[in-house]
């Protein structure tokens, strides 16, 4: 019978016994003596006619077949002969004597690179090794190895014929794999180390090795690294090497974000240009690509129509033409491996990805619905993705699974999502898998077979085994080693997951926290392959409840009723002294021959009850794409539904604008739509926030000044505060105004002054008031927000007829308020009185003439005439005389002017200026010059003169001056 088939309960002992002898005789080894094989005989009977269950007949059944097909010489059978004998005649329990025939199948195969190719020897180990203390519970760390000896059958005399013909065996790496024999299933551990020490002894050798890993995963899976992979086969179609080789090609599961591209080829010819994705097929692919893939170009969302997305199918599934692909065509991209092709999948785009300086390649990266694996669409079980990374020959470590056990935890794990991929960097296989472990609360193990097995902790009602200590029934505790709460020092007080990775900032988006206990450090762990936001808050409440319900530790030693459990199983303990009678948790356990230690836990059904903590409340959907840096499509229909106005807080009239546009409900949702408006001319824009109805968006724009023209604009905003562009605009808007003008002024007064008028009248009471427009002789003279005004620069003796209107903040005037006349009058005392001054006190005898006294009031200027416009009177000793002038001339006539200005002492020139002034119709302009005169001693008149081409008026308000001074 083949081992692994079930040959009890339906076979009779006579075929058992037959099927024996053709193991026996058929091995390459010939039997010691009929004596070896009627032992083997009398244990299988001896056991089949027992009271043992068929799981361990068939157990006893396999360790015998093993061992024998296992041995290498007749020495070996006898010896195994002999020790079966002496179990199976002594005076012990069927079920014993099964445990010990299992441990005399304990070997060590010693793989020993002393030749080349590596030679493989197979022997016995004589001297007990507990290996259990050097094994590695994934929950609870490492333990550090130390060195091992291990004393190996030599009889015939293999190794010592090797070192007898100089081989050295120190610093030889060595590697065991060693069977546990009382793991039900059993469970294979491969041990490495570096000799470094060996001893001979007659039929033995003993070896000291410094052991480099017992982990009981790493021993089953390699060390091996996701690294750098070129091509191994250039497609004839490549032009251009790839511009980004030295990077790994991608692994991806589930919904992954911003996985890099790979450039891989450049058609410059056909202008296309492929990226590749990674290994294998993918969910996503050219038909679904507006659902599952989202291509962002320097991390801003590129449209659809750019790109042609292939899956990693065999054959091209594109139809089109404008992408220069042909459907049933080759993939041209793959790899050959183990004689088979391994397809990629890639994103061929029509433009090259190249910024405008046509140097630097854009970073180019894709959010993806991955690998199928077997399915028909995405995998995202965690189960799933770590059997695959396991088992996948071509981007995983080609080890072999027991399909059966992932079979049965998949389901445990269907509402848990895995999302991520492997790629951008290096990692370390163990790593990986060691995260998704965690994900899905799992562990490995080899089955008897070879074959990889997982399981995951989830709650199992069913207790295995009864353990007690004095309690009157049980007593089968051998000691209690330890009972405690968890130390200060090693509790944890939050466990936080940081999850949704970002592979734009290399950081993590969220984190979900829970408090465990009211005191310790805080943990937080991190997962590239945790997106979604209810997976995580699972995961995170399993593990938060783990440390709060696992706070009680206990180590006890069990005996043989131990040899079935495993790290996981549920035993109850019984200790009246301690008042425990309750369920717990083996987490780690050693074995040696006749006992087994536990440390475990406490364990409650709560453990693994589900309660809903802080989820973030964002409306993002995996397949949804990044808009943090895409500004969202810009409003349309921009328009002015309405206008009006309204009065003002105080009481003044404002003008408004009713107005609307669409904004699209668009992936890229536009969270807010604002309007903006200017003044016509202006440059910058004020904005109001708009109002949603579904894709309308809705907006009053207040505070508008009545009669003035407005342009308008709506910007979108998404989520992340970003702009639109592009934006509708509505340009030269006119405000609407009231119609209502304000109140006929009163109260107005004239009071005359030298050579001025001042106006006062009684303020309006509007608060829509805008100005007083000021009105002299029916012209408008002045507009003033005061209600006070002093009109200057008038020429005496003339009567001047004035009134004021108001007027509002659209426009609208007031009637003209009543009428006052009046003139200004000239002095009639100088400044200065007779005697006033004794004796003259300035400086060099200057005499400056106060300005005022000789303001010019309004002085018409005839063509062909001149016209005196001031004068001053100085006495000289016969010093240089200074004299300073200067005059401010507008033309109120309708046809330009030129001026001519002179200096007269007396009636004779001094200084002339001729077209001094050349001013056009409604214009001013000003003057000033200095001039030196040497008249000699005596009193002299200085006159200003001006001449006129045509007839204008000197301004009324124009200050002429006319200095002399020695």
């Amino acid at each position: 019978m083949p081992l692994g088939e079930n040959i009890f309960g339906t076979t009779t002992l006579g075929d058992v016994q037959k099927t024996l002898t053709e193991v026996l005789t058929t091995t390459a080894t010939s039997l010691a003596s009929v004596l070896d094989v009627q032992t083997f005989k009398e244990a299988i009977t001896t056991v089949m006619t027992s009271e043992a269950s068929e799981t361990d007949k068939q157990t006893f059944y396999e360790t015998i077949l093993s061992t024998i097909q296992s041995s290498s010489s007749v020495s070996d059978i006898s010896a195994f002969a002999e020790n079966l004998l002496t179990i199976i005649t002594s005076d012990i329990s069927v079920e014993d004597m099964i445990g010990e025939t299992e441990i005399l199948r304990t070997t060590a195969q010693v793989e020993a690179t002393v030749t080349s190719p590596m030679v493989y020897y197979k022997k016995g180990i004589l001297n007990e090794v507990d290996f259990s203390q050097q094994l590695k519970d994934i929950y609870w760390g490492r333990v550090d190895p130390s060195d091992l000896t291990l004393e190996i059958s030599d009889a015939d005399g293999t190794f010592s014929a090797l070192i007898t013909a100089g081989e050295e065996f120190r610093n030889r790496g060595m590697k065991f794999r060693i069977y546990e024999p009382l793991e039900t299933p059993q469970v294979k551990f491969l041990v490495y180390g570096k000799v470094i020490d060996y001893s001979l002894s007659p039929g033995k050798i003993s070896f000291t090795l410094a052991l480099q890993n017992l982990e009981e995963q790493d021993a089953q899976i390699p060390k091996k690294l996701y690294e750098t992979t070129d091509w191994t086969e250039t497609p004839t179609n490549i032009i251009n090497p790839a511009q980004d080789l030295g990077k790994p090609y991608n692994i991806v599961f589930g919904h992954a974000k911003k996985v890099p591209l790979i450039c891989v080829h450049s058609n410059y010819t056909s202008d296309y240009y492929d990226f590749i994705i990674g290994y294998g097929t993918i969910h996503s692919n050219h038909n679904n690509k507006a659902t599952t893939v989202n291509i962002y170009r320097n991390k801003v969302l590129v449209p659809s129509n750019e790109y042609y997305i292939h899956g990693g199918e065999a054959t091209i599934q594109y139809t089109g033409s404008s992408f220069g692909l042909t459907a049933g065509n080759p993939n041209p991209y793959y790899l050959t491996i183990n004689g088979q092709p391994v397809y990629f999948a890639f994103i061929r785009f029509l433009k090259e990805q190249i910024d405008f300086s046509g140097n630097n390649p854009y970073e180019l990266t894709a959010d993806l619905w991955g690998l199928k694996l077997s399915g028909s669409t995405v995998e995202r079980n965690f189960i799933r993705c770590i059997q695959y990374l396991l088992s996948n020959t071509a981007w995983g470590l080609g080890l072999t699974v027991e399909t059966a056990y992932f079979d049965a935890v998949a389901p445990l794990m269907a509402d848990r999502y895995c999302d991520g991929f492997i790629g951008g960097s290096q990692f370390n296989a163990m790593d990986i898998i060691e995260e998704l472990l965690f994900a899905c609360q799992g562990r490995l193990f080899y089955t008897a077979d070879g074959k990889i097995g997982i399981d995951v902790e989830v709650y199992d009602p069913k207790v295995k085994g009864l353990f007690g200590w004095k309690d009157g029934k049980e007593e089968n505790i051998i000691s209690i080693d330890e009972y405690r709460k968890t130390a200060v020092r090693e509790a944890i007080k939050a466990f936080a997951l940081q999850y949704g990775y970002n592979a734009w900032e290399g950081s993590y988006i969220y984190q979900n926290r829970r408090s465990v206990m009211d005191f310790g450090e805080e943990q937080v762990m991190e997962s590239r392959f945790i997106r979604d936001h209810t997976t995580a808050d699972k995961i995170t409440c399993f593990h938060k409840n783990r440390m709060t319900y696992g706070d009680t530790r206990l180590s006890i030693t069990v005996g043989m009723d131990g040899r079935t459990h495993e790290i996981g199983d549920i035993p109850k303990i019984v200790i009246p002294d301690w008042s425990i009678n309750s369920a717990f948790n083996i987490r780690k356990l050693s074995r040696t021959a006749n006992t087994f230690k536990w440390d475990l836990t406490s364990y409650d059904a709560a453990m693994f009850t589900y309660i809903v903590g802080d989820i973030p409340d964002d409306s993002n959907a995996d397949d949804l794409p990044d808009f943090s840096n895409t500004a969202p499509t810009a409003p349309t229909s921009l328009q002015k539904t309405g206008s009006g106005t309204d009065q003002a807080s105080d009481g003044s009239t404002i003008a408004y604008f009713n107005v609307s546009a669409i904004a699209a409900l668009a992936t890229n949702k536009v969270t807010l739509v604002k309007f903006g408006y200017k003044k016509t001319g202006e440059s910058f824009y004020t904005y109001v926030d708009g109002t949603q109805s579904g894709t309308n968006w809705y907006a009053k724009i207040n505070g508008l000044i009545p009669g003035l023209y407005y342009d308008l604009i709506a910007v979108a905003y998404n989520a992340f505060d970003l702009p639109s562009i592009g934006n509708p605009t509505l340009t030269s808007q006119l405000a609407p105004g009231d119609t209502t003008a304000p109140a006929q002024p009163t109260g107005l007064s004239a009071t005359q002054g030298i050579g001025k008028i001042t106006l006062s009248w009684t303020a309006n009471t509007e608060k829509d008031l805008n100005h007083y427009d000021v009105y002299r002789d029916g012209i408008k003279i002045f507009e003033t927000r005061d209600t006070k005004y002093p009109d200057t620069n008038l020429s005496y003796g003339v009567s001047y007829t004035y009134y004021i209107k108001a007027v509002d903040n659209t426009g609208n005037p007031s009637p003209a308020s009543s009428s006052v006349a009046q003139s200004p009058r000239q002095t009639t005392t100088p400044d200065i009185g007779d005697g006033a001054v004794e004796t003259p006190k300035i400086k060099d005898q200057a005499v400056t003439i106060p300005v005022d006294a000789y303001t010019a009031g309004r002085v018409d200027i005839s063509s062909g005439y001149w016209v005196t416009v001031q004068q001053c009177s100085i006495t000289s000793t016969g010093a240089p005389i200074h004299i300073t002038a200067c005059l401010n001339v507008w033309n109120t006539t309708a046809n330009p002017s030129g001026i001519t200005a002179q200096i007269l002492r007396g009636s004779t020139p001094v200084y002339i200026v001729y077209n001094a002034f050349d001013i056009a119709a409604g214009h001013q302009d000003s003057m000033s010059f200095a001039v030196r005169d040497t008249p000699g001693a005596g009193s002299f008149t200085y006159y200003l003169q001006v001449y006129a081409v045509t007839t204008m008026a000197v301004f009324n308000r124009s200050i002429l001056l006319l200095e002399a001074k020695k």
